[in-house]
């Protein structure tokens, strides 16, 4: 009985690391990187709006009331997480979304970026997933929009084989209705989506470029 519990107690020790070095990342509230100057939707619907005072907000539906980040000309708004693990070597980060959500019905956007943007520290994320992207665009102008992407970094080579379980997305939709947007991208290399559309309604691509790569 000894050596059994023994056995069971090794055991438990081996595989509690396992446990406690895997951080899941769902749904949180919005915030604001100063630093880089990124809006982070964290897989929180938001809408994007000028209001009164002239200027654009990021806006969503608070406990008690509506929350609101103000936008300037070249800020970043992401649907999903922005390098949200970049500090801990020793815990692996897993960003599970189901969905992410942005509309908006008036102002300037600088980019719009439907799911999570990961640019540096691949090695601390086990797997990056925006779920289904939805970007409708109602008014406005916006100066580029991105499904997903990885920014101006690029995956390692190590990363290309595991591409569809490691940084993801599901179905993307891009609804343009009146507005005016500079171009739109689906994704960027090395990451995979399960689809991509544009519906585009009395609408102008200043560039008219569709860049459609679905990744590797």
């Amino acid at each position: 009985m000894k050596n059994y519990l023994k056995g069971l107690f090794a055991f438990a020790i081996m595989i509690f690391p396992m446990m406690v070095n895997a951080q899941s990342i769902t749904v949180g509230t919005p915030s604001y990187n100063a630093n880089d100057n990124v809006v982070e939707a964290k897989g929180t619907p938001i809408v994007i709006k000028e209001k009164e005072d002239g200027n654009t907000y990021v806006t969503w539906k608070g406990e008690n009331k509506e929350e609101s980040i103000a936008i300037g000309e070249a800020t970043l708004v992401v649907g999903g997480y922005y390098n949200p693990c970049t500090d801990n070597d020793s815990e692996k980060c897993s960003i599970d979304l189901t969905s992410a959500s942005i509309t908006m019905e008036s102002g300037y956007a600088h980019r719009i970026i439907g799911g999570n943007l990961i640019t540096s520290n691949y090695d601390h994320y086990s797997a990056i997933s925006s779920g289904d992207i939805t970007i409708t665009v109602n008014g406005g102008s916006v100066g580029a929009i991105f499904g997903l992407t990885t920014g101006t970094t690029s995956l390692p080579s190590s990363y290309y084989p595991n591409i569809r379980n490691y940084y993801t997305a599901g179905d993307i939709v891009v609804n343009l209705n009146n507005t005016e947007v500079g171009f739109v991208i689906s994704t960027s290399s090395y990451t995979y989506v399960k689809s991509f559309q544009v519906n585009v309604n009395h609408s102008t691509l200043t560039n008219e470029e569709y860049a459609l790569s679905m990744g590797s």
